[in-house]
């Protein structure tokens, strides 16, 4: 399952962000049924829409390896 949109529907713009701004960006992803229905792991990240090169991410302990954050979640 994938969903790829503007950050706040576009109402907040990535130029406009400043350090340490948190931006709360909610999204729906419907699972196939054929998921598990244990754990599924999410890898979030974000990319630039004209290159979809991925933007680098920073952790608290630096750079996380492919900008890639990964979520993991159970039932």
């Amino acid at each position: 399952a994938q969903d790829d949109a503007v950050p706040r529907g576009g109402r907040y713009p990535t130029w406009a962000w400043q350090p340490d701004d948190v931006v709360p960006d909610a999204h729906q992803v419907t699972l196939p049924n054929e998921a598990p229905s244990t754990t599924v792991r999410w890898a979030v990240g974000m990319y630039d829409p004209e290159t979809k090169d991925r933007l680098p991410v920073i952790g608290p302990q630096g750079p996380i390896p492919e900008g890639t954050i990964i979520l993991e979640m159970g039932n």
